[in-house]
C-alpha cells in the first residue's frame, strides 16, 4: 500500500510539472523523474498512455500499432462525411504551397520573424486532416479531432525552438495531441461503462437479494454478497443518484 501512494503521489507530481511546461513533456524527463523506481519499459509506456489520457503531449513517444486505421477504410458516419467534404472545400481557397516555400518559412522563423507562423498555420491545415484520419477514432466525432490537430499545430508553431528538423517537430506534436484527445475522451468512456456496469450490478444484487431474503437487504447482507466494503456500496448508490441509507 505504502509503495502504491508514493507512486501516486510520483504521478501527480508528473502532471504538476507538465502542466507547469503547457501540458507538454519529454520522454527524457518523465524516465528521469522516473527514475528510481526502475520501471520496465511496459510499465514506463503506462505512464505514458496516463499522461496522454490526461490531455499532456508527451513528446517523443510513438505508441506502437495504436489507433490507426492503417490501409482500412474509413467508415466515417453520413455527419463525419459532410463535414470532411465542406471543411476540404473550405481549404482548396487558401493559397498552395510553393515548392521550398515551408523551408523558407520555417528559416524566417527561426530567426525570429514570428509573422510567417499564420502562413505556417496554413500550409499544415491538410497536414492535420491527413493525420486525423490515419489516427480516426470511432468514438470521437473527426471534427474534434481535425480541430485538436489544428490547435496542436498552432501550439507547436508557438513553442518551436529545435529547427533541425521543424517539420518533424510540428507533425509529431499535432499527432501527439490527436493521440491525447482520443486517450482522453476513451478513458472518460470507459469510466461511464464502468460506472453503468457497476450501478447494474447492485441494482440486480438487491433485487435478488430481496426475493430470496424476502425483507430489504441491509448494506451487512450486500457486502457479503458483492465482496465489497460499505463505502464501496454506498459510492456506487450515489453515481445511481440514489440516498444511501443505513439498513
Amino acid at each position: 500500500m505504502a509503495d502504491r501512494l508514493e507512486f501516486h503521489e510520483k504521478l501527480k507530481g508528473i502532471l504538476e510539472l507538465a502542466a507547469r511546461q503547457n501540458s507538454r513533456i519529454t520522454t527524457e524527463e518523465v524516465e528521469r523523474y522516473f527514475k528510481e523506481e526502475q520501471l520496465s519499459q511496459e510499465q514506463i509506456e503506462l505512464v505514458y498512455d496516463y499522461l496522454m489520457s490526461q490531455k499532456i503531449i508527451v513528446k517523443g513517444y510513438e505508441k506502437e500499432n495504436s489507433l490507426k486505421t492503417g490501409d482500412k477504410e474509413l467508415k466515417m458516419n453520413a455527419d463525419e462525411e459532410a463535414y470532411l467534404k465542406e471543411y476540404l472545400n473550405d481549404l482548396k481557397a487558401l493559397k498552395q504551397a510553393k515548392p521550398g516555400e515551408k523551408d523558407m518559412l520555417f528559416g524566417r522563423l527561426a530567426s525570429g520573424d514570428t509573422s510567417v507562423k499564420a502562413r505556417l498555420t496554413e500550409v499544415y491545415l491538410e497536414e492535420v486532416v491527413e493525420i486525423a484520419k490515419e489516427l480516426y477514432h470511432p468514438e470521437i466525432f473527426f471534427a474534434d479531432l481535425v480541430q485538436e490537430g489544428n490547435v496542436n499545430l498552432m501550439l507547436a508553431l508557438e513553442g518551436l525552438t529545435e529547427f533541425d528538423n521543424p517539420e518533424k517537430a510540428v507533425l509529431c506534436e499535432i499527432r501527439q495531441g490527436i493521440r491525447s484527445l482520443i486517450e482522453e475522451q476513451t478513458e472518460v468512456k470507459k469510466r461511464g461503462r464502468k460506472m453503468v456496469e457497476k450501478v447494474s450490478a447492485l441494482d440486480e444484487a438487491i433485487t435478488k437479494l430481496t426475493d430470496e431474503l424476502g425483507h430489504k437487504v441491509t448494506f451487512e447482507e450486500l457486502m457479503v454478497y458483492m465482496d465489497m466494503s460499505e463505502q464501496e456500496i454506498k459510492d456506487i448508490m450515489r453515481l445511481a443518484g440514489e440516498e444511501a441509507e443505513e439498513g
